[in-house]
């Protein structure tokens, strides 16, 4: 992504002084927000896309120098709206600076703790930063507090994402398939999809490897004390 890099010079963008309290501030990826590397997340370019991905040159394409000026100056016009806190945390998303992405979305949550959209950004954001049991309990919540089921192929698409990572394949592709009857035609979920056609049989291969490894060693174990 050519564009990726900000020219800006000029102040900070952020969302001002962080909140003392979230309700969700036990979460390991929340409590640790300081201490995160730069992981960026050039998909988070699609929360200011109308096609969500469909159009392949999105990504490539985007100017984020365009969109920070436009944020700092919503920012001076409504510096305290919750849409615009989500906005700028899902601006460093893109950058790659989960600290700052996450005081933001805490910022918007401590506002407004049932924002389905909010509280999926930050799951997207440790979810990056593999923090997977937070991002599904993120991701859930979000998807109780939806307002639309047509509107929750994302919270889907998320899920099936999570436990593609976490190897859990059957999950993950029901996830999947139900993202893509809300939204016919994501080709991310497309793609998934078919990474995980292989995968099964693999897995079930390691997973038939490890039982008679332990077996094994059960009965070697067993034979031994006899």
């Amino acid at each position: 992504m050519e564009n990726i890099k900000s020219n800006s010079n000029d102040e900070v963008l952020d969302c001002g002084k962080p909140v003392n309290f979230t309700y969700f501030d036990n979460l390991v990826g929340v409590l640790n927000r300081h201490r995160h590397p730069i992981v960026p997340e050039p998909q988070a370019v699609l929360c200011f896309t109308k096609s969500y991905g469909k159009n392949k040159n999105e990504i490539d394409d985007f100017d984020i120098d365009t969109l920070e000026k436009n944020l700092k100056k919503a920012k001076k016009e409504k510096p305290k709206s919750i849409q615009l806190y989500n906005q700028i945390g899902n601006f460093w998303r893109i950058k790659g600076d989960a600290g700052k992405a996450i005081e933001c979305f805490r910022r918007a949550l401590a506002a407004s703790p049932h924002n389905a959209e909010v509280l999926l950004n930050l799951a997207r954001v440790l979810f990056s930063l593999q923090y997977l049991d937070d991002a599904i309990y993120l991701t859930r919540r979000s998807l109780e507090v939806q307002s639309s089921e047509k509107g929750a192929w994302q919270q889907y698409f998320t899920l099936g994402e999570i436990f593609k990572a976490y190897g859990h394949y059957q999950e993950a592709s029901i996830h999947l398939k139900h993202s893509l009857e809300l939204n016919p035609g994501f080709e991310p979920a497309q793609i998934a999809l078919k990474e995980m056609e292989t995968m099964p049989a693999a897995t079930i291969h390691i997973y038939t490897l490890v039982i008679i490894v332990c077996l094994v060693s059960l009965l070697w174990n067993r034979d031994f004390i006899i």
